[in-house]
């Protein structure tokens, strides 16, 4: 993973966990531009867990990552969801 300055930022992979996690320094870039390319719906963060209306899931923009080369495509209903449950 890179910054906007091209520092590389290197990560571990869990396909165990149901987490995304990202460096802190990237952390608000990355929501910045998420909910930029979703039209700048209302959220916030708190201990860096964001909260956002689940009942507007399809307004989400899709995650692409990049892991060994290849692109993966996370569409809101994979990184979303509801924790009053």
């Amino acid at each position: 993973m890179a910054d906007e300055a091209g520092n590389n930022y290197y990560t571990i992979l869990d396909s165990g966990s149901p987490h995304i996690t990202v460096p802190k320094t990237m952390y608000n870039a990355i929501i910045d531009k998420l909910m930029e390319a979703s039209g700048r719906p209302q959220y916030y963060t708190r201990e860096g867990v964001t909260y956002v209306d689940c009942f507007m899931v399809g307004i989400y923009a899709d995650l692409q990552i990049m892991v060994n080369g290849l692109w993966i495509t996370l569409t809101p209903y994979d990184y979303i969801w509801d924790v009053n449950n």
